[in-house]
């Protein structure tokens, strides 16, 4: 196992940045009236100017690469400037002009030291925060599984894109939340939250069967779940609700954990149901509504987790792209961190993940797999997070990553 140690921040662009900070000042000189605030926008301006002027100028398909300047005036009326304006109105200084929920509390310097202690994980998770990814999928494809318009948004517009979405989705996410339900099958009704716990199964039973156990608490993937599936279906209405019957009868695990002490679990959950059903594959880097619905409500999420299993094809091996949830309270982790719940991988920046956090299942799956390089048995699994240039930093793995 590979871990990284602690990583030291240094921003390698300071004088840039610096004259960016001013330019946003100039703009959006409502700051000035919050000191408070100036953690949380100073992260904001940096993170902008690695996003749009390094980021977008070294994707890995040169044909879409875009060279801005810090002066051009459409990344700061496109991107940059409606980016804060979403998050400002949201914010306890305006009196939340917008009514929306922020989770992850951006804009209170004080309290975000309080939550994470650790600098570098506060700076990491404030990041992360702020990070604008450099291509968004097309929200109408995604839904009706047919071709209206481009597949990908790219570039600036994939960045317009991403932020012109975001109150369209907190609406629509509002709408539906906490009671929406979908058609699973024939006259069965499902909660959307049902999907998330499906998304783990199905991980589980693609090679990380003892990190699923340890994540439930016991719960066998293998040779229990199905049993679960069907005792969790209300006969007399039809509906589904596995969500609520695995806190009743599985609560041990970390799961259970963090659904009765976070606040915002269960709305994690919905949305990650939520955003499968309506714009999702095989593999989350290619999800389509999850950057942008969480983004929305302020939850810190980022696709950190690389996870391969090994299949009965010339590849010898399949990739899938996990997310993982960030900026969690030191006071929620704390249990976590103490081993109450066996070994916990905390991800830098106070992050969870369903698929490598619960570490002592998924070190007796990787042996497993070692042992047996068959199908669907574990291969590798790795973390990486954005660093302070262009290329990300592997904080994090388990076997050999091709």
């Amino acid at each position: 196992m590979k871990e990284q140690p602690p990583i030291c921040i240094v921003n390698k662009n300071i004088l840039r940045d610096v004259w960016m900070l001013v330019e946003h000042l100039k703009r959006t000189p409502e700051v000035l009236e919050h000191p408070e605030m100036y953690l949380g926008f100073s992260l904001k301006v940096q993170q902008n100017a690695l996003d749009i002027l390094e980021g977008l100028a070294h994707v890995w398909r040169r044909d879409i690469r875009e060279y801005c300047k810090p002066n051009d005036e459409i990344i700061w009326k496109e991107v940059i400037i409606p980016y804060w304006n979403y998050f400002y109105t949201s914010t306890p200084q305006t009196g939340n002009i917008s009514q929306r929920l922020t989770v992850f509390p951006w804009y209170n310097s004080s309290l975000l030291r309080e939550m994470i202690a650790d600098e570098n994980d506060r700076i990491i998770a404030l990041r992360l925060f702020w990070h604008i990814p450099w291509y968004i999928g097309n929200l109408e494809y995604g839904r009706t599984r047919f071709r209206v318009g481009p597949d990908y948004y790219w570039g600036i517009e994939g960045m317009k894109y991403f932020i012109q979405n975001m109150p369209k989705l907190y609406e629509e996410v509002l709408r539906n939340y906490p009671d929406g339900l979908y058609k699973f099958v024939s006259d069965l009704k499902s909660e959307y939250r049902d999907i998330y716990h499906n998304w783990i199964v199905d991980r589980g039973m693609h090679g990380l069967g003892e990190g699923f156990k340890q994540w439930y608490g016991g719960l066998d993937v293998n040779n229990s779940f199905y049993q679960v599936h069907l005792r969790s279906i209300d006969n007399q209405t039809m509906i589904r609700r596995l969500d609520k019957y695995l806190l009743a009868n599985y609560d041990a695990g970390i799961e259970g954990y963090l659904s009765r002490n976070y606040r915002y679990w269960d709305l994690i959950k919905f949305i990650h149901g939520y955003g499968i059903e309506y714009g999702g594959w095989d593999n989350e880097v290619s999800f389509i509504y999850y950057p942008i619905a969480y983004k929305a409500f302020g939850i810190v999420y980022y696709p950190a987790v690389q996870y391969d299993h090994f299949i009965n094809a010339p590849a010898g091996y399949a990739i899938s792209i996990n997310g993982a949830f960030f900026g969690l309270p030191d006071s929620l982790l704390r249990p976590l961190r103490d081993g109450r719940y066996g070994r916990v991988y905390i991800l830098p920046g106070n992050g969870i993940s369903h698929i490598t956090s619960p570490l002592d299942g998924i070190l007796k799956d990787y042996e497993y797999g070692k042992q047996n390089p068959v199908e669907p048995n574990f291969k590798s699994i790795a973390v990486d997070i954005p660093g302070l240039d262009i290329q990300t930093i592997e904080v994090f793995r388990i076997g050999k990553r091709d």
